[in-house]
């Protein structure tokens, strides 16, 4: 997956990581080496997409005649991870479900050909795009840095970008969806979340939604059932995580399922779980009041490099250190029953 140059006994002598900024290679370790390169939002196809990119990863928008992902790659290994376009996000509003973006008419979903983008139709009865905003990472809350941290910058740099969604129907009418994305300078990472704004003038509810859907490239083609399946090689995590000492076990809105457009897969029972949807497990099941904006959590998406544990480990922690900066911080911590100073008897 990974360019590697192996001595006769096998041991790796070289590692080389390679992605390319608008034309520009980037040659080096992004793990070892900062990366200076800024997040480029470029405009392609005469203004019909819209690229997203850092060097390592980009994601590629198509906005015509709906907005929606046709291109999510990794940079570093050459490799795509999507194979299909899905809808931006799925919203459930007093019970109808609605797609917001996508683009429909993909018949064969284990690749997706660029040249049959442009025959792709909008769903009418979905959300449908009407315009994007480009700007700056801003910090999510205001860290005060009250002990010693890591010299990290907060917010880290990076670039936003934001698209808006008009409803399909009159029902729906003053209800704006704004899916927002960031990227971040030097790490291959992406954070998503969506906004719904209620400029009508009577309350709605919010019984869910789906923020993320990704129609990954499989990991493993299977016939039959195995006991455990190995998921596509991207970690994905939210803001919106409790009761767990680790990452596995606190995510609590990331889901692989399978994908029931994929019908020419190996699996016979088509059930492979390669379709990544982020949703909250329960809920919200909100009253948005007229007014009121809806801020779902933040999905971030890191893209590996590598297979390697300990690598990806290391990246993991990278990103971390990257939208969490306050986790470098170095508190003194004690475990004692008591807290008066006899019974504590500190000693320096």
């Amino acid at each position: 997956m990974i360019k590697i140059k192996q001595s006769a006994v096998g041991k790796i002598i070289v590692l080389l990581i390679i992605g390319t900024v608008s034309g520009k290679t980037i040659d080096t370790d992004w793990l070892v080496k900062q990366i200076k390169e800024p997040v480029k939002i470029e405009k392609q196809l005469d203004g019909r997409e819209i690229v997203l990119s850092n060097g390592l990863i980009n994601r590629t928008f198509r906005l015509q005649p709906n907005a929606a992902t046709v291109a999510y790659d990794n940079l570093m290994t050459g490799e795509s991870i999507i194979r299909g376009i899905k809808p931006e996000a799925i919203v459930e509003f007093d019970g109808q479900k609605y797609e917001v973006g996508g683009l429909q008419g993909q018949v064969e979903y284990a690749y997706l050909p660029t040249k049959g983008i442009d025959s792709l139709s909008r769903n009418p009865d979905a959300f449908h795009f009407s315009s994007f905003k480009v700007g700056e990472i801003k910090e999510r809350f205001n860290w005060k840095r009250k002990r010693y941290s890591a010299q990290l910058l907060w917010p880290p740099p990076g670039k936003s970008l934001t698209l808006h969604f008009n409803p399909p129907n009159n029902k729906l009418k003053g209800l704006i969806i704004s899916i927002h994305y960031e990227m971040y300078q030097g790490i291959p990472l992406l954070a998503k979340w969506l906004t719904i704004h209620n400029g009508s003038d009577k309350p709605v509810r919010l019984n869910t939604f789906i923020s993320e859907i990704l129609a990954a490239v499989e990991y493993e083609s299977l016939v039959e059932q195995p006991e455990r399946w190995e998921y596509p090689n991207i970690h994905v995590d939210s803001d919106y995580a409790f009761h767990g000492g680790d990452p596995k076990s606190a995510n609590k809105t990331t889901y692989w399922v399978a994908d029931p457009q994929y019908r020419t897969q190996v699996n016979y029972l088509r059930k492979t779980p390669l379709m990544l949807e982020t949703r909250p497990p329960i809920g919200p099941d909100e009253i948005i009041e007229p007014g009121e904006i809806f801020e779902s959590f933040r999905v971030f998406e890191l893209i590996f490099d590598s297979t390697e544990r300990e690598r990806k480990g290391l990246a993991l922690r990278r990103m971390y250190r990257t939208i969490a900066p306050w986790a470098t911080e170095n508190p003194i911590i004690m475990h004692v029953r008591h807290a008066n100073p006899k019974a504590v008897g500190l000693r320096w």
